[in-house]
């Protein structure tokens, strides 16, 4: 037996393994792997959704000579004989000025001197309503400020920390640089804050006012920014302490020869899974630690803390004070978490096209490999798809046809 690549994919020598051990055969394996034939399919692809417009990015191919995107209201309808989105003769192109806010699906082609490459994977996204405004950003709700064509960091500061279930918090979150576009979600625990909680956006900063009620113990607050299409979402995350009675008052430091030392806090990050390209594929724990300055602490050492949720970046900030007015923060991140393995869809005659979509880490490989079975004169062919994301999660399909 041999295998038979697809002429569109990378083998590597753990997919065969893995190949094989799904297809019980022997395999056996020839020439250098890695290597990218000219015009192959773009991988990669990205779509970031604004105000009235979505923006496409994706891997660059050796030989491409332009790129073009295809889209299409059902997911695998793309008509590639059909007019185009967008074209490119880099790796990003874009739309802007509809008004069509359904959830539409994307693939893009390499174009050559030899013709057109297989589609890549499918990504899919549904523009925002509202309209683009340049300069100072969106109004009315929305982030203004230089403009900034990267993901912002998100540090979130507590207007009492710890404090008690009586006492209406305000939580500001600075993003840093400031967006040009795009808005601020809060979420506390996870879910949407109570009736009562208003928010304001202002240039790089959110601030979530009047909350209150919140019962005994450690709450996680996150704000997330998102709806820019020249900036990733991300997220900023403050673990919020609430005790049953005032914290001890800090008293007025008095007078003295020994300075105010800070007390000491660390944070230690574990996950069940190994981190993959920066990204981890299971929930993340983060656990805290705390020593005294000169003087004992004011109040206990912050909880640990669990993101379970999927996300592209963000931040965790806790804090920790000493009864002689020392004070100690750590923020660690950025978190990115994607825990859902990629769509795969095999196409066209003998399983011709392997195409994979993930909508958070993105696709890293989709990759078809064929064993070739005789018996008796009759050709068999076996083949074993595998989409792996960014992340490290990995889908498999399977099938056959005949070589009549």
């Amino acid at each position: 037996m041999s295998i038979l690549r697809s002429p569109r994919v990378i083998g590597s020598g753990a997919v065969i393994a893995v190949a094989a051990a799904l297809l019980g055969a022997q395999v056996v394996t020839s020439g250098a792997a890695g290597a990218v034939p000219a015009a192959g399919a773009p991988t990669g692809l990205q779509a970031t959704p604004g105000p009235g417009s979505v923006s496409f990015s994706w891997t660059a191919v050796a030989g491409a000579t332009s790129y073009s995107v295809y889209g299409s209201a059902t997911s695998g309808g793309e008509d590639l004989n059909g007019g185009a989105t967008c074209s490119s003769t880099t790796t990003s192109c874009g739309v802007t000025g509809t008004t069509d806010t359904r959830t539409l699906y994307y693939v893009v082609v390499a174009n050559s001197a030899t013709g057109q490459s297989a589609p890549s994977n499918e990504v899919s996204a549904a523009v925002l309503s509202g309209t683009p405004s340049g300069g100072g950003g969106l109004g009315g709700g929305g982030l203004g400020g230089g403009g900034t064509s990267t993901a912002p960091a998100i540090v979130i500061s507590s207007s009492a920390n710890p404090s008690v279930s009586t006492t209406s918090l305000t939580f500001t979150a600075t993003l840093s640089p400031a967006p040009a576009c795009g808005t601020v979600s809060w979420l506390i625990d996870n879910a949407t804050p109570s009736v009562g909680a208003t928010t304001s956006n202002g240039a790089g900063t959110a601030v979530l006012s009047s909350v209150t009620g919140l019962a005994i113990g450690v709450h996680q607050v996150t704000a997330v920014y998102s709806g820019c299409a020249t900036a990733a979402a991300v997220s900023g995350t403050i673990v919020q302490q609430v005790t049953a009675v005032s914290p001890t008052p800090t008293p007025t430091p008095t007078p003295s020869t020994h300075p105010v030392v800070n007390p000491l806090i660390t944070a230690a990050v574990t996950s069940g899974q190994p981190k993959t390209n920066g990204w981890y594929r299971a929930p993340v724990s983060i656990t805290f630690s705390c020593l005294p300055g000169s003087a004992p602490l004011a109040y206990s050492c912050p909880a640990p803390v669990t993101l379970i949720a999927n996300k592209n970046g963000g931040y965790v900030t806790a804090r920790v004070a000493g009864t002689d007015g020392g004070v100690a923060t750590v923020t660690v991140g950025p978190f990115r978490i994607d825990t859902v393995a990629p769509t795969l869809r095999v196409t066209g005659a003998h399983a011709k096209h392997c195409v994979a979509t993930d909508t958070l880490s993105g696709v890293a490989s989709c990759v078809i490999d064929r064993l070739r079975h005789n018996y008796h004169g009759v050709i068999t062919i076996t083949w074993i798809a595998t989409a792996t994301d960014v992340a490290g999660n990995t889908t498999y399909r399977q099938g056959s046809y005949r070589l009549d």
